[in-house]
């Protein structure tokens, strides 16, 4: 009887697995990252290009949701991400949901007590 797989096979398999799933494991972002933002007068989508440039997240939203206005200032340096959109977006009733390498923007949402 032929066997299909030899020892080399299976070991090059197991440690190509083992590469991929050791490789990924460093590419999930932490929305506590540090982050330094100047930039006046833009807009949401504006400052959506400029977090997808700082960072390596890709930010998704609904054209509905967001205004093309240019009334957001922000002088940052070094907060986390997360403080910064919150504070961005919220006056425009929006708020974040990180998800893995994604960032989620919504329509802010009355929380029920």
């Amino acid at each position: 009887m032929k066997l299909l797989f030899t020892k080399p096979t299976v070991l090059s398999v197991g440690l190509l697995c083992v590469f991929l799933l050791v490789g990924n494991m460093g590419f999930a972002q932490n929305p506590n990252q540090k982050i330094t933002i100047n930039v006046q007068n833009v807009s949401v989508k504006d400052l959506i290009k400029v977090i997808e440039t700082k960072t390596t997240y890709t930010v998704v939203y609904r054209d509905a949701l967001v205004d093309d206005k240019k009334d957001i200032t922000i002088n940052e340096e070094n907060k986390p991400l997360i403080d910064v959109l919150k504070s961005s977006l919220s006056s425009k009733g929006l708020q974040v949901v990180f998800n893995s390498n994604t960032i989620v923007i919504t329509k802010k949402t009355k929380n029920r007590k």
